[in-house]
């Protein structure tokens, strides 16, 4: 899979496969009570959120380390990113499969809301069948339109960050918001325009919401989907010379340093993560 469009037709098409299947059940089920009783079922029988996981999770795959190896040359030209860490690679395990949740509980309620409206109205059963098939009520363009551009500039940023990770010659990075053309431009963004991090601390980001958060980089999975649908920003490499004036081979050291350091790392991370979720006390 390559490329937001291919993405936007392959969520379509997934999306709209399922609208089928709810215009089946409702057919089916004879009456929209009925149908309303069903969906609890259908939705955990439905192969839909699977379908989802396996598409972001291929997506990902494909774009991130073209990207790394891509931005890479924004700190140092010479250097190439020819494996991902082992945190990135399982970030795009857990965040396809939260992805695919998300979109899945958003189409449970939409179907929830959809029948129901319908039953206050007195619609038919045909009626609302005609409407899944034919009239996009469940807006399965808008979402997977919605969903590929943000999916794809997420992409952007998780690549960019493993690329100003795995760089020595990265130390700090900046938040740069991306201006105004084209877009309404979120006032609280605008705010950190410029602030510097070191490249393995967060942003601090003062949430619309009024809340506090601590992104690493733009759209960061952390941060709440009104903080990153459609959000433009980027996050830029701050270069130590005196890195870059090393030899080739003395900064590619650094580099397999960089991943090896932080492989172990995420290794420790995750098995305290599960001796926790154990029960297990280290004491």
């Amino acid at each position: 899979v390559a490329g937001a469009s291919v993405l936007e037709e392959e969520i379509t098409k997934i999306l709209g496969d399922q609208s089928e299947a709810l215009a089946d059940l409702i057919k089916n089920a004879g009456s929209l009570e009925k149908a309303k009783e069903l969906l609890d079922q259908f939705f955990d029988d439905d192969e839909t959120r699977e379908k989802l996981e396996n598409l972001f999770k291929e997506y990902f795959s494909d774009q991130l380390l073209d990207l790394a190896n891509d931005y890479i040359k924004e700190s140092d030209g010479q250097l190439v990113v020819s494996t991902l860490r082992a945190r990135t690679t399982a970030w795009i395990t857990n965040w396809s499969g939260q992805l695919a949740n998300l979109m899945q509980l958003t189409s449970k309620t939409q179907m929830e809301t959809i029948l129901q409206n319908a039953l206050d109205n007195g619609e038919s059963v045909e009626s609302v069948r005609l409407k899944l098939q034919n009239a996009g009520i469940r807006q399965e363009a808008y979402r997977a339109r919605t969903a590929s551009l943000t999916e794809m500039l997420r992409s952007h940023s998780v690549a960019r960050q493993e690329a100003i990770i795995q760089s020595p010659a990265v130390d700090r990075k900046q938040w740069r918001h991306s201006g105004t053309a084209k877009i309404k431009p979120r006032e609280n963004h605008q705010a950190i325009d410029g602030q510097i991090k070191p490249k393995r601390e967060p942003f601090e980001l003062t949430g619309a919401d009024g809340g506090t958060y601590y992104p690493m980089y733009p759209r960061d999975d952390t941060l709440p989907p009104e903080e990153s649908i459609n959000c433009h920003c980027v996050h830029l490499p701050i270069v130590d010379d005196d890195v870059l004036a090393m030899s080739l081979e003395e900064r590619q050291a650094l580099q397999q340093k960089i991943i090896e350091e932080d492989d172990g790392e995420w290794e420790k991370e995750l098995d305290a993560r599960n001796r926790a979720l154990s029960g297990i006390d280290d004491e």
